[in-house]
């Protein structure tokens, strides 16, 4: 997906198993092949969501759509 330069991403808990210092590489990563992309990011913890300045969401939030 990355090598595609996809203008959206599309990424379930993609630091799931990583210690920290490579949820920070693999945030850096993702920023910088995805450049301007929207991103729509499942993590279970909001610290992840903030490695790519994501604004978390929470799932209560979308009761009664």
């Amino acid at each position: 997906a990355a090598a595609l330069g996809s203008p959206l991403a599309l990424l379930d808990e993609p630091f799931t198993g990583l210690d920290e210092e490579n949820r920070r590489r693999a945030a850096d990563f993702l920023l910088g092949h995805f450049p301007g992309a929207a991103m729509a990011v499942v993590v279970h913890h909001p610290e992840e969501a903030e490695l790519l300045g994501a604004r978390p969401l929470p799932l209560e939030s979308l009761r009664g759509l």
